[in-house]
């Protein structure tokens, strides 16, 4: 039983897994020389699906049962030609795939011994004997296969145009390939056509690109190989450069405060630079900003400023000389003019950061103030906002002359009630040491009208105070 296990074991182990292909084969009426050899060409193709294979080596042009299928493109896997594989897709995807016939077929298997594999190869009949027969539809597919990739008169060339300006570019009768997107240019993609236009100053490598699905098979039984391409042609990229001049525009801005003191007021700076009325920037960053000379621009403000004043369009002229565009930004700011009928000292402070900003009292006729949310303050309990959002003059009048007076009579009552508690106390004192209590119940009837009497003023005196401590005419 133990030998029996041990030679499964080993049966199993020796066992090379893999998953195989077989093809089918038929002899096509054409022929060709290969070093004074006459082949016959064979259409070959995988049973399952009828795709078609082509032979990669000619002096192994058979076939066996079975062959390994790869997709990883590499010399295991392809050969010693697997990296002329983009050329081999593009000559099976002009010479075959568009048209699928016996003859293209055969003409395709020769155009690829002649270029992937750099065989010279001749058509020639079964005798041996070469013939033109073919040489018609020989040249359509072999000039389609070098026109795939073929060179515009622009691609590698060096061009240099203004900022805001387009040049256009012609692909002829060629394959029309797309831009890859740049941050300083716009591309414009139409017929044969296309134009590019430059936002930015800078120098450009333009790239261009046509890319096709790609999907390749190898198939080998160890000596014979063959590829199969069941999508398109070979990828195409080129290139250009584009030099973008322009001339350098300064943008300088100063903001103006109140009593360099801005308030809540903050920059943030946007602007829309026009050509010709149209749009040709948004300006952001006003330290890397380029035009093209000798024009005429318009600027307009679409800063998210705030708390400053919006200002006109500026035109202006650039000509070949770096140009400095001066802009005053002014702080929206408030005049407010005070009447205070009492003696006393108020603070006004910004409240996002609790700065004083001014102090005011009766001898104060009027402030300026930049825009800000502010509160006003004294040592006796005054508290009052003030908004500044725009610039309509305003009117405050503070009279709080009273509420103090009524205060410090408070505080006058309420020491005098103190005063006649602490004398009642004595008395009760006295009274008890010397132990003569003519009527005392009299005595506590008088207690109690005094705390309430004083609880009374109290109350009433609190009521007064509310009603004319705010009293605040605008």
């Amino acid at each position: 039983m133990k030998k029996i296990l041990l030679t499964l074991i080993s049966i199993i182990f020796s066992i090379n897994i893999c998953y195989c292909e077989e093809f089918v084969s038929v002899d096509l009426p054409y022929y060709v020389k290969i070093n004074n050899e006459v082949i016959r060409i064979k259409k070959i193709y995988d049973k399952d699906n009828l795709e078609v294979v082509f032979n990669i080596e000619p002096d192994n042009y058979n076939l066996s049962s079975n062959f390994n299928k790869y997709r990883e493109v590499n010399k295991d896997n392809y050969g010693l030609y697997f990296r002329n594989l983009d050329y081999f897709n593009t000559i099976v995807y002009y010479g075959y795939n568009q048209n699928k016939s016996d003859l293209n077929y055969f003409l395709t298997q020769v155009i690829v011994w002649q270029l992937v594999l750099n065989k010279r190869v001749k058509i020639v009949n079964e005798k041996g004997e070469e013939i033109k027969d073919y040489e018609k539809e020989y040249s359509k597919i072999f000039n389609e296969i070098l026109n795939h990739n073929s060179h515009n008169d622009f691609y590698n060339q060096i061009y240099t145009i203004d900022v805001f300006s387009t040049k256009t570019f012609d692909f002829k009768k060629n394959i029309v390939l797309n831009p890859v997107e740049n941050s300083g240019l716009k591309f414009n993609l139409y017929d044969n056509y296309l134009d590019v236009y430059a936002k930015c100053v800078g120098n450009y490598e333009v790239l261009l690109e046509k890319t096709y699905n790609q999907e390749n098979y190898s198939y080998s039984d160890g000596v014979n190989i063959y590829w199969q391409n069941l999508g398109g042609p070979s990828n195409i990229n080129k290139k250009f450069y584009l030099n973008v001049e322009g001339i350098k525009l300064n943008i300088i801005e100063s903001s103006e405060g109140i009593n360099s003191r801005f308030g809540d007021a903050k920059l943030d700076s946007k602007y829309e630079l026009y050509l010709d009325n149209n749009l040709v920037l948004e300006i952001t960053d006003l330290s890397n900003i380029y035009v093209q000379k000798n024009q005429t621009y318009t600027l307009k403000n679409v800063s998210d400023d705030i708390g400053f004043y919006d200002f006109s369009d500026i035109t202006f002229n650039v000509l070949e000389e770096e140009y400095n565009l001066n802009i005053l930004k002014n702080v929206i700011s408030k005049n407010i003019s005070f009447t205070i009928k009492d003696n006393y000292t108020y603070e006004i402070y910004l409240k996002s950061n609790n700065e004083l900003y001014e102090v005011v009292d009766k001898n104060t006729e009027i402030i300026t103030l930049p825009y800000g949310t502010y509160y006003i303050k004294n040592d006796f309990g005054y508290n009052e906002e003030l908004l500044v959002n725009n610039n309509s003059d305003e009117y405050i009048v503070i009279d709080n002359l009273i509420d103090r007076e009524e205060s410090d009579k408070l505080e006058e009552d309420i020491i005098d009630i103190e005063e006649v508690v602490n004398n009642e106390e004595v008395i009760r004192e006295d009274t008890n040491t010397n132990e003569v209590v003519d009527n005392p119940k009299t005595f506590d009837g008088i207690l109690l009208y005094v705390n309430l009497t004083l609880v009374a003023t109290i109350y009433l005196i609190g009521v007064g105070i509310y009603f004319k401590k705010n009293i605040i005419k605008k």
